[in-house]
């Protein structure tokens, strides 16, 4: 088993600004690497999005708030423990023989971890485990309504009667994600 290396192990000589003017976040890339930086918890939100629409890994939200956000594998072995909370968030886990949840060995390892960073005053990702050890199964638990309202809101300003049908196509073809919504 290898040792996750984390931002300041990496970028131990580059800190403050001059490591975030170089490494943020380009906005529709879909990139995502260590030591990157965001201006807000919302702004690395919208970079997993773009993640997950550009490589097609379904990935999940699994902690979150106004200082610390967590991503993961959406994928289960097994395809076990489907949970859609009253939040809206679906929440696939493997459950773990102590109780708690989380993605095992026998699931997907992929994490990353963004957190406020005072010295650089901004958000950094600051654990990547960027290899899926999944395959991409084409559903996205962070592509929800508001995303699509978002990625379709120009088509539906020009023709106010678009369908979601229609909308649920063009995303299948677009970005190869399956939307139920």
């Amino acid at each position: 088993f290898f040792k996750h290396k984390t931002s300041y192990e990496i970028c131990e000589c580059v800190v403050g600004s001059e490591m975030c003017i170089r490494d943020r976040c380009k906005k529709g890339s879909g990139e995502l690497k260590l030591g990157q930086a965001f201006y807000s918890i919302p702004e690395f939100k919208e970079a997993v999005v773009d993640y997950a629409l550009k490589s097609g890994f379904n990935v999940k939200f699994s902690r979150w708030g106004c200082e610390k956000s967590e991503v993961r594998c959406g994928v289960v072995a097994g395809g076990e423990g489907d949970n859609d909370g009253a939040d809206g968030n679906a929440d696939h886990v493997v459950p773990s023989g102590d109780g708690s949840n989380k993605n095992e060995d026998k699931g997907c390892q992929f994490r990353i971890y963004c957190s406020y960073e005072k010295s650089a005053g901004m958000f950094l990702i600051k654990t990547f485990q960027e290899e899926h050890s999944c395959i991409p199964d084409g559903y996205s638990q962070v592509v929800r309504d508001r995303i699509i309202a978002k990625l379709f809101l120009n088509e539906i300003r020009r023709d106010p009667t678009l369908k979601p049908k229609v909308m649920q196509e063009r995303l299948e073809e677009k970005y190869k994600v399956i939307s139920s919504y």
